[in-house]
């Protein structure tokens, strides 16, 4: 919950124009605890339709939204799930948003070893902890 936190101060200060990425290996519910999302399937979504993003309304109809304007991407929400998220996959998906949003918080949850967080890691300007 300390990404949503910050996500959705930030937002309220700058207006909607940051995103907060569940890349947890586990997969979480940030989406659903914060902005009522889809269960987890936006990152997924926007995962594979990568070539099809061209705006930032593209990337939003994958997204949840709090009403301070806070854009959410969940994880799928699915321990069993086969569909994991490779380095690239992350390192696509956070190139994506970066190109439509002042700040993306990513949400990797306490494990610092896994594909999403060495991403997360090598594609950051600023890393808060």
């Amino acid at each position: 919950m300390i990404a949503a936190g910050l996500g959705l101060t930030e937002a309220q200060i700058r207006g909607g124009d940051v995103v907060v990425v569940d890349a947890t290996s586990d997969g979480g519910d940030i989406d659903e605890r914060t902005a009522k999302g889809d269960g987890g399937v936006g990152k997924l979504l926007l995962k594979e339709n990568y070539e099809e993003i061209k705006f930032r309304a593209d990337v939003e109809k994958y997204a949840g939204i709090t009403p301070e304007g806070l854009r959410v991407l969940g994880s799928q929400y699915d321990l069993n799930s086969t569909d994991q998220y490779s380095h690239g996959d992350h390192t696509d998906v956070l190139r994506q948003l970066d190109r439509f949003f002042n700040i993306t918080i990513s949400d990797t949850g306490k494990d610092l070893l896994t594909e999403a967080s060495r991403a997360v890691l090598e594609t950051a300007n600023t890393v808060i902890i």
